[in-house]
């Protein structure tokens, strides 16, 4: 499971009443559908099904979000060009550090692969359209005048560390953006031992 970033913080007044009216009317709707239940004669996973999708319905985001990343750069991903590079609503593009997905978009034809896109589909999937929060390292852009970041999600998943350890991608370090060096190494030598993504056939999935 890809690590999660935590911290504490003090709940407003304010969040705290908007919780509290959001959770009323969670219990309302709850006690409504019980009772349109017992009326259609839905039980067992029928009813646990629904309860379900009504929860995620209207607590959203609330529900997501179980970190605290204040202080980070708050975005929102609005295309993936592959594995590890995206654009955000300002408009920038943003690649992820120290991390390496197998080629999908080169203009050399010869080095995109189809896990390539395997990857950059899963990045899409992960990402698009969703909110991101973005923490620096030393360099804020590459020679590309990308933004050069790590990646956490709503629920404080860092994304980075979490394509390694998928094996959607392999560690590639770049002096002095090396924060989070170690924790890469060591997730990538555990998907390697795995045989898990780029690992079941590197040679081809990276050609040098």
């Amino acid at each position: 499971m890809a690590t999660k970033r935590t911290y504490s913080k003090k709940t407003s007044s304010k969040r705290t009443g908007k919780a509290l009216g959001l959770y009323s009317l969670v219990i309302v709707a709850v006690a409504a559908v019980v009772g349109v239940a017992s009326l259609l004669g839905l039980g067992g996973d029928g009813l646990k099904n629904t309860l379900s999708e009504m929860f995620g319905s209207l607590l959203g985001e609330e529900q997501t979000v179980s970190a605290d990343l204040e202080g980070l750069t708050k975005a929102e991903v609005t295309k993936v060009a592959d594995g590890d590079t995206f654009t955000i609503d300002t408009g920038d593009k943003v690649r992820l550090i120290g991390v390496d997905t197998p080629e999908s978009v080169s203009p050399t034809a010869e080095k995109n692969v189809p896990f390539g896109k395997e990857a950059s589909d899963y990045t899409k999937s992960q990402l698009l359209g969703k909110t991101v929060y973005l923490e620096f390292d030393v360099q804020e852009k590459d020679r590309y005048g990308r933004l050069l970041c790590y990646v956490y999600l709503a629920d404080g998943t860092f994304y980075n560390l979490h394509l390694v350890e998928e094996g959607y991608a392999r560690v590639m370090t770049v002096p002095p953006n090396v924060a989070h060096e170690e924790d890469f190494v060591a997730a990538e030598d555990k998907a390697k031992k795995a045989g898990l993504g780029v690992w079941e056939d590197y040679e081809n999935i990276f050609p040098e």
